[in-house]
């Protein structure tokens, strides 16, 4: 296989040599063409296979070597009528204006040589051609660096080794074939470290790619070295393109040192080693300084598996210079069940003297995809994911028969209908024969009242009773999707049980009132009502509330005009919802009976009587109450004046000279001097007055009021200054109360003055609506 898969890369060049010499008969080279000799491309991207051809041909023409060679029409050409050719037809192939060969999509048959020609239609009849080795450059995949030893998923690996072993490099689903070499770094160490036995070899897999194994074996003589490091590397003229390289990190023991277990793969002085593994695979184990009649054997710990596997080995031997031997066992290991997730096995030192060496190592081999992995969750036969309706899953099978495929498969016939797969295969194909199948499905769910669906990952096809494990698959969607909110209904005052056919008993002239609770968008409200029916005034009022909501209202004056018109029907409506239609709430106004023509007025009349009646009662009480108290006040002076002079033993003929005699002993400039003076004044005339003692004495006007005749008395009297305090306080008393049943009179007049100005506004507001309408019937006439 390693030999036709070289013959294979070189057949194009012999090819393309070999058509140049059948054309260098009839062609004319020159500077008129010009390609590159070699030209490498990625796999799966767009390439140009740069060429340049100087104006004046009349074709330029692209061929394989074997369309080439056989004579057959160019796969693309261009000419005066364009591009043509089934490579164009193909849209795989394309050329720019200069003939450079554009591929959109490269894949390894392009890996070719390519011949070129152009010519020239004229008396000269020149043709020109060049060929052109395109080398297609693809991998590595799974991983894409160079794997040491099988640690597969490890870029960098140390290993505790002994200073002489073998060591194996890996690069997996590569193309072209490449070359693999160790690489010292520390360059003071190139010379420490010695490689022999080295072989290439590759192995040609069923997608056109190669994988590469470098086997080797090394010893290091310095005794004194702990550690080395070396790389893993790609060395050829395509080295640029594998640029992924794998470090290992040798770790030698001390020169004392001599491990007391086996060591496996490298896995030094552990006496129990956990492999994650292919079911084939390779395992190595080694013990130090052993009799020469020793061996290495691996045993399978439990007998009932013992059948489960199969070791093909290989023992190689190094004598050490006190005449015991390094023993290193090589073994190729096979599982044929599949169902098998671990197998446990230890190796041992057997022989003559195998009791000097009691010490085993054991090792687990823990084998993947026992059951399908989906979402890359493996080892899991039930797997719960939280998902939206519509999603990706994956699911994945290794080291499977290359007729099986994988299919999801829904657990409840019921809920077949309800999802929905768009599923891509994809295949990888291993060096046993067997195949990796991967599984890439787009999954949507219609229902949004599913919460659950119940489906499962297996593999069918001719071999599906080998592979009878299945992974269950609980796929847990989320709520629902929340409702769109219902659209607000209005509410009339009044009418909040009745949204239909509401009635209510309202006046000719007055006030509704319309809103909405808890809308989830702004909205806005507005009446839809008949012609007689007339809107004088509208207040609107928004609040916004914490959780977002809004109540709007709105407040109206409405008055009608028809003075027969006994029912009106309106509606509330709402305006600015986003959404279903919102619904509109109905009332119909039952009104009162209009009053009779003339009735207001004949009231307004009345009440202008009355307020008339009321102010001239007021008037009169007030002067009255006005003339008594003054009457009061001169009657308390004169009784003050004549209680002074009694005091004094001298009556009112020591007037005169009390009065001086006051007025000298007070200063003018003292108040209580022009108080004195004052009242002496006010005495004096009081009593030259005899018209006010007149009426005293004989019960004139002033004493006809029994009240003012119980005052007088007792101030007549000796003691009349102490009873005519006591009249004082009673005559306050009563002037107090007077006072506040004026105040409430006077309140009554207000409310009464102010129903009478709202009557009269009312009256001028039909008054002008009637002149209007009056006005309209006329423009219309």
């Amino acid at each position: 296989m390693e030999k036709n898969a070289t013959l294979k890369r070189r057949n194009p060049q012999w090819v393309c040599q070999l058509a140049v010499l059948v054309l260098a008969t009839i062609a004319k080279t020159g500077s008129a063409l010009v390609c590159d000799e070699v030209v490498y491309v990625k796999y799966g991207k767009r390439a140009v296979i740069p060429c340049t051809c100087e104006p004046g041909f009349d074709i330029v023409s692209w061929y394989k070597d074997e369309d080439f060679t056989s004579n057959q029409p160019p796969f693309i050409y261009l000419d005066a009528s364009g591009k043509n050719g089934p490579g164009y037809d193909s849209h795989q192939y394309d050329l720019d204006q200069n003939g450079s060969l554009i591929i959109y999509n490269v894949s390894l048959s392009d890996d070719d040589c390519f011949m070129v020609t152009a010519v020239k239609f004229n008396s000269e009849r020149r043709s020109v051609q060049r060929e052109v080795h395109v080398t297609v450059i693809s991998g590595p995949h799974d991983p894409v660096y160079p794997v040491v030893n099988d640690f597969i998923y490890q870029q960098h690996v140390y290993m505790d080794v002994n200073r002489k072993g073998p060591l194996t490099c890996s690069l997996y689903h590569v193309h072209p074939v490449v070359n693999l070499t160790w690489n010292v770094l520390d360059p003071s160490h190139k010379d420490k470290i010695e490689f022999f036995d080295v072989a290439i070899r590759n192995t040609l897999n069923a997608d056109g790619t190669f994988n590469m194994f470098l086997d080797s074996n090394y010893i290091v003589e310095d005794l004194s070295l702990r550690r080395i490091a070396i790389q893993c590397e790609v060395t050829d003229e395509i080295s640029e393109y594998f640029a992924e390289t794998t470090k290992v990190d040798l770790l030698f023991p001390p020169v004392f040192f001599i491990p007391v277990f086996p060591t496996v793969n490298g896995f030094t002085n552990q006496q129990h080693v956990y492999l994650d593994t292919d079911r084939k695979g390779r395992l190595n184990c080694s013990k130090r300084n052993v009799i020469p009649s020793a061996h290495l054997s691996w045993e399978v710990v439990d007998p009932v598996l013992k059948q489960k596997i199969t070791f093909q080995s290989e023992t190689n031997r190094s004598r050490n210079m006190d005449g015991t031997v390094d023993i290193f066992l090589t073994s190729e290991f096979s599982v044929e069940d599949d169902r098998l997730e671990r197998i446990t096995i230890q190796c041992r030192v057997l022989g003559v003297a195998e009791d000097d060496y009691p010490n085993v190592t054991t090792v687990d081999l823990l084998f993947p995809d026992v059951f399908p992995t989906v979402n890359g969750l493996t080892y899991q036969q039930h797997v719960y994911l939280d998902t939206y309706r519509t999603g990706q899953l994956n699911c994945s099978k290794r080291n499977v028969s290359p007729s099986a495929h994988l299919r999801w498969e829904v657990v409840d016939p019921v809920l077949k209908p309800k999802i929905t797969f768009q599923s891509e295969t994809n295949r990888l194909s291993n060096m046993d024969g067997t195949v990796d199948i991967f599984l890439t499905s787009e999954f949507s769910v219609e229902d949004d009242r599913l919460e659950r669906i119940t489906i499962q990952c297996r593999v069918l096809g001719v071999a599906e009773d080998d592979y009878p494990n299945v992974t269950t698959v609980d796929l847990l969607f989320p709520d629902a999707p929340p409702v769109p909110p219902a659209p607000p209904v209005p509410v009339i005052e009044g009418c909040f049980s009745q949204q239909d056919g509401c009635v209510l008993r309202m006046p000719r002239k007055g006030e509704l009132a319309c809103g909405v609770m808890k809308s989830h968008q702004q909205v806005d409200l507005r009446w839809k009502c008949d012609e007689d029916l007339f809107i004088l005034k509208e207040d609107r009022m928004v609040i916004k509330n914490h959780s977002d909501v809004f109540d709007v209202f709105i407040f109206t004056s409405y008055y009608i005009s028809d003075e027969v018109l006994d029912l009106v029907t309106i509606q509330c409506e709402v305006i600015g919802w986003r959404g279903e239609a919102p619904s509109a709430a109905k009332v119909s106004l039952v009104l009162e009976k209009a009053a009779e023509p003339g009735l207001e007025i004949k009231v307004n009349f009345l009440l202008g009587i009355q307020l008339v009646l009321l102010c001239g009662v007021s008037i009169l009480i007030c002067a009255r109450k006005r003339k008594r108290r003054t009457f009061r006040n001169r009657l308390e002076m004169y009784v003050h004046c004549i209680s002074k002079g009694s005091r004094d033993g001298t009556g009112t003929s020591t007037r005169s000279q009390n009065t001086e005699q006051e007025l000298t002993h007070h200063s003018p400039k003292s108040s209580k001097g022009s108080k004195v003076a004052q009242e002496s004044a006010a005495c004096g005339d009081l009593v030259e007055t005899t018209e006010l003692m007149s009426i005293a004495e004989n019960g004139g006007i002033g004493f006809r009021d029994t009240k003012n005749e119980r005052l007088v008395q007792p101030l007549l009297s000796e003691s009349g200054r102490e009873v005519a305090t006591d009249n004082r306080e009673k005559k306050d008393f009563r002037d107090a109360k007077n006072e506040r049943l004026v105040q409430t009179f006077l309140k009554d007049l207000q409310l009464l003055y102010e129903k009478y100005l709202s009557h009269k506004r009312d009256i001028e507001d039909t008054v002008a609506i009637i002149n209007e309408e009056e006005k309209d019937e006329n423009k219309m006439e």
